[in-house]
């Protein structure tokens, strides 16, 4: 069927959504006043006074003298406020209507930086409405110079109405790219927004006045689509000094030096990096972004200055159009598999891989977060608590501090960012190889620099680098099924001695290792001829870095930091009545974050589980859908950071918020934060149990795959048996193998709906999309 699961039912939904759905769809098998509770949020607004008339001509007289001195007096305090701070003009002091809805991403827990020392309106209630290929350009107007400021974190406020895709949007400051996000879709209504991101790096970027701002959403209007965007970008500056920066001690060096950018921060922002190098060169007026593969991403590296101690690539990419379910699409040579029951399946396979290469050789790989924004799988799913990362599709980072020495020396590095199917990586899969990916990759950078002003020389030679690949793929073809297993892991480590020398005679010599360790483990089910699909992803990696004295032999500085974000999905179509067609969807998407610094245990851990459940129907000019969700974000730190355990809950049922519980503590530095009552091997087969629980796997569905890896692939653990280049602490528990398959088929039991199944995630992508000058979506045909 053309158009099955494609952003056009969620477009169909809001044009011809029902306020009263029929009685017997619920959500959770229960029934609750709240679940369809479409009342209005009321917001009260002050109510007008007046003082009454005089009653002499003389009062009125004196009155309008009094009335003209005070308004010449407001205007020469405007005029001076004016002078002193321009963005005073552009504060909107008018109230915005009442909305229907409040969309939201759960965000970290914020830092607590203080009272701002002053606060801008950088863009004023904008609108985009057929803003396609026109950004919006602003001049950037610093604080005055007395103002001290050494964070900054910005607030992006979004109004839309009536009928609209989720678009993307990229805010640039300088011709360096600071924050991409999504919108959201408004679903025939009144929807609002209001996120912000800590872009503290990036400070000195807004101490320089009169550079261009430049905020980028491309949108479209049609007969159907007529909801235009109204986005309002502020920023808060603040002068604040949180346990954030612990100076690294080093022996024969003054106590107060410490290598600048060095700590890795969760609550707090980070350091302010020195420099920060745009990498993608357009004309004037021209967002920097490279559509990737269209466009190689190559560049040239700037030489660095000889007190530059750290470096680091943000690398802003996402995958869409046909790349944005980059996870569920299929191996080459299988896309037609389904074709006679009316599902397309997009190629090139559902690994993605992010790899760095320095002058031709490989330096670093990085797993990609899959993202799903507030029109993906089902649009009833993201209202108002939206996916993960929604709202801040976050850069990816690359440590680049060991190539040091080229930068110091050559003005030919070459920096080039490869975005691999990794199947096209390594030739003897059994796999139909393909070597390409799908359009499109939304791709820009900066490169980042942290320089201290003691050093006066430096020089150092790249001792080794080394990296390893290891691709696995297999697909399994039956009659009406299919079932793809793909694994991948990335190695590399690069070794660099730097040499600095002081302005006060001393010097140091430094080992500085950094590890990277990526992989990715993928299966994939597809029953009843297309109609019923699960996807399973496991994406992570695992980043060690060390410095180490040489003349002292003795280890200064080690972070050891692990990245996951395991996500299911699950896609079953119902037979089709008439012309209604119906699908149910199952969501688990989670985030796992963890950092060690110098052999600590879990000094900044981050987890995060949303699960989701949606029953859509289209018919026509009645289309309907439910959906719930809940989350759950907990986040812990302790020393050297201040010590805290926040923990956060939510749920929402048909739009409407259940419930939103907050519990933060705060400890003293005498005290020790509680460690998570349970394991990370625990925590992780606890999580794939609920899972797969919640997708009503049953026992014989778990066999009969098992069989398929038993019989045909039979190492499927990506981890090796031996110890790992990292710390066994650092070992991360998130692998895909026989035994952990074996242990969820005996703990699962008997019981159970056949519930490993999905419509194919892929039939919103590749033979549904169109793009017309750039415009992603699915045919409205």
């Amino acid at each position: 069927m053309r158009g099955l699961l494609c952003r056009e039912w969620g477009l169909w939904n809001q044009l011809a959504h029902k306020d009263s759905p029929p009685a017997e769809f619920f959500t959770d098998g229960e029934e609750t006043e709240s679940q369809f509770n479409s009342e209005k949020e009321k917001i009260e607004y002050p109510s007008d006074t007046k003082n009454p008339p005089g009653t002499s001509n003389i009062k009125k007289s004196q009155d309008f003298r009094r009335f003209a001195r005070f308004l010449l007096v407001v205007c020469f305090l405007q005029l001076v406020f004016a002078k002193w701070n321009p963005s005073f003009w552009q504060l909107n002091l008018s109230e915005k209507p009442p909305v229907d809805r409040e969309v939201f991403e759960v965000e970290l827990p914020s830092p607590n930086f203080g009272v701002p020392v002053f606060e801008s309106v950088l863009l004023d209630s904008y609108e985009f409405g057929d803003s396609w290929g026109h950004p919006a350009l602003t001049t950037y107007v610093a604080p005055p110079a007395a103002i001290k400021f050494n964070k900054v974190v910005l607030g992006l406020d979004i109004y839309v109405s009536g009928v609209q895709y989720d678009r993307l949007a990229h805010i640039y400051l300088d011709g360096s790219p600071l924050w991409r996000t999504s919108t959201p879709e408004p679903g025939n209504r009144h929807v609002h927004s209001l996120s912000h991101k800590d872009v503290s790096e990036y400070v000195p970027l807004f101490k320089e006045n009169g550079t261009e701002l430049m905020v980028q959403l491309d949108n479209l209007l049609t007969g159907r689509l007529n909801g235009s965007f109204e986005v309002t970008l502020t920023a808060r500056y603040y002068d604040s000094f949180l346990n954030d920066t612990a100076p690294v001690k080093i022996a024969g060096i003054d106590d107060d030096l410490f290598i600048p950018g060095s700590h890795v921060q969760f609550f707090s922002a980070n350091e302010a990096a020195s420099k920060v190098f745009p990498l993608v060169d357009t004309p004037p007026t021209r967002p920097p972004l490279i559509y990737y593969p269209d466009r190689k991403f190559q560049v040239t590296l700037p030489v660095l200055s000889p007190n530059t101690t750290r470096v680091k690539l943000a690398l802003f990419t996402s995958g869409n159009a046909a790349e944005e379910f980059w996870y569920s699409n299929i191996l080459d040579g299988f896309e037609d598999y389904f074709s006679d029951h009316q599902h397309y399946l997009a190629p090139h396979g559902p690994c993605r891989m992010v790899n760095v290469y320095i002058n031709g050789i490989r330096i670093a790989s990085l797993s990609p977060e899959p993202i799903i924004y507030t029109g993906g799988i089902s649009p009833a799913l993201w209202s108002p608590i939206v996916s993960t990362s929604g709202f801040d599709v976050r850069a990816l980072e690359f440590d680049l501090s060991t190539i040091l020495p080229y930068l110091w020396d050559s003005e030919d590095t070459i920096l080039e960012v490869e975005i691999s199917n990794c199947i096209q990586d390594q030739e003897e899969t059994e796999a139909s190889a393909g070597n390409t990916i799908g359009q499109n990759w939304v791709t820009s950078a900066n490169l980042l620099t942290w320089e201290h002003s003691s050093i006066k020389s430096s020089e150092g030679t790249v001792i080794s680098n080394d990296n390893s690949t290891e691709i696995k793929a297999k697909i399994f073809p039956g009659d009406s099924k299919l079932t793809q297993i793909v694994s991948a892991r990335y190695k590399t480590a690069i070794s660099a001695q730097l040499n600095y020398t002081f302005f006060n005679g001393s010097s140091l010599n430094i080992l500085f290792n950094n590890v990277y360790d990526s992989s990715q483990s993928n299966v994939q089910r597809y029953a009843d001829y297309g109609n019923k699909q699960h996807v399973a992803l496991i994406p992570s990696t695992k980043h060690s870095i060390s410095l180490f004295d040489l003349k002292n032999q003795k280890e200064i500085y080690e972070v050891n930091s692990t990245f996951s974000y395991p996500l299911l999905i699950e896609l079953v179509t119902k037979p089709i009545v008439g012309q209604n067609v119906e699908f149910l969807a199952k969501v688990t998407d989670m985030m796992f974050f963890k950092t060690a610094f110098n052999g600590q245990k879990n000094t900044i851990k981050v987890e995060s589980i949303q699960k989701g459940t949606s029953d859509y129907v289209l018919a026509p000019g009645n289309n309907y859908g439910f959906g719930s969700t809940k989350q759950i974000l907990r986040a812990q730190t302790k020393a050297p950071f201040p010590k805290r355990d926040y923990l956060r809950k939510l749920k929402a049922v048909n739009g409407t918020l259940l419930y939103d519980n907050v519990k933060d503590k705060l400890k003293g530095s005498s005290e020790e934060v509680n460690e998570l009552d349970y394991s990370p091997s625990d925590e992780m087969l606890e999580s794939l149990l609920e899972v797969f629980k919640l997708h009503a796997i049953d026992s014989d569905t778990v066999d009969e795959i098992m069989k398929d890896i038993e019989a045909n692939y039979e190492e499927m653990d990506m981890r090796d048996e031996e110890e790992d280049d990292l710390t066994a602490e650092t070992v991360h528990p998130f692998t895909v193998n026989v035994n952990l398959l074996t242990a969820l088929r005996h703990l699962l039991g008997p019981e159970g709906e056949d519930g490993f199944t999905s419509s194919s995630v892929a039939n919103r992508q590749l033979n549904e999309f169109q793009v017309i000058e750039g415009y992603l979506g699915c045919a409205l045909s």
